[in-house]
């Protein structure tokens, strides 16, 4: 684009994943909502997560841990 000087890098991550077994992303998404984690949801069932840099494995555990006990 003309009227752009430049493109900042960022680091970011982002995971999707879709729920089978007849679990919908919705259902996902309000569940770990209730326990302070968000989420979005993408359409055709898929499910968001966007991370920050500062991510910790202690965030990623309490994550595993989360999801391990939501179905």
């Amino acid at each position: 684009l003309a009227w752009v000087k430049s493109i900042i890098p960022v680091q970011t991550h982002i995971v999707i994943f879709q729920p089978v077994n007849g679990v919908k992303d919705s259902d996902v998404i309000s569940k770990l909502a209730d326990n302070g984690i968000l989420a979005s949801g993408m359409g055709s069932n898929m499910v968001r997560f966007v991370t920050h840099l500062d991510l910790t494995d202690e965030m990623i555990d309490r994550l595993n841990h989360t999801l391990k006990g939501l179905f």
